[in-house]
């Protein structure tokens, strides 16, 4: 890949932990300006790991890398969903049951806790086979996931469709890329 490519990379993920930990960090920020910041570093983080996977670092960086979960596919779905759902439903307020929207997370942290349990001397033998068929199969569940999150919250604003305010004229736009992405995949 091109350092010009690389460099628009990393840009875009400099821009995303801004944007995300300045909406995040606000002293009176409202819940959806924190799940839209969340949802805008996790991309961020995949970014940053696309340009770390690029550059030629050494063994001591690639271990760390191996160890950071910097893809959370599957905290983008419930993150969508979520900063939908408190955008049109005023007052709305996280329940315990909204976080059960997390657990699939855990399928994109297993390949980090047994990559670290090798590194801290726990394995013995690095399962390289295993975490490489590992992912290449829970890629399928993460777009299972990913595209049932993204048709919910596209279900929801067309719910809201009839009042067409300038808000769900905006998740609308902000859905829409989610939608062709998971289109073309």
């Amino acid at each position: 890949m091109t350092h010009f490519l690389l460099t628009l990379i990393l840009l875009g993920a400099l821009q995303g932990f801004i944007c995300g930990g300045l909406l995040v960090a606000r002293r009176r920020a409202t819940l959806s300006e924190k799940l839209l910041g969340t949802l805008i570093s996790v991309i961020a983080l995949a970014n940053l790991n696309i340009f770390l996977w690029y550059q030629q670092l050494s063994s001591f960086w690639t271990s760390v890398g191996n160890m950071l979960p910097l893809m959370l596919f599957m905290a983008i779905g419930p993150l969508l969903l979520l900063y939908v759902r408190t955008l049109l439903k005023n007052e709305y307020s996280l329940a315990k049951r909204d976080w059960l929207h997390f657990v699939p997370v855990l399928f994109d942290l297993l390949p980090y806790l047994i990559a670290g349990s090798f590194y801290l001397g726990i394995l013995h033998k690095m399962p390289f086979v295993f975490i490489d068929y590992y992912n290449t199969y829970v890629d399928v569940l993460r777009w299972i996931s990913l595209t049932a999150y993204v048709g919910l919250a596209w279900k929801m604003v067309y719910k809201n469709n009839q009042e067409m305010n300038a808000m769900v004229r905006i998740l609308r736009r902000t859905i829409m890329p989610f939608l062709i992405f998971q289109g073309i995949c």
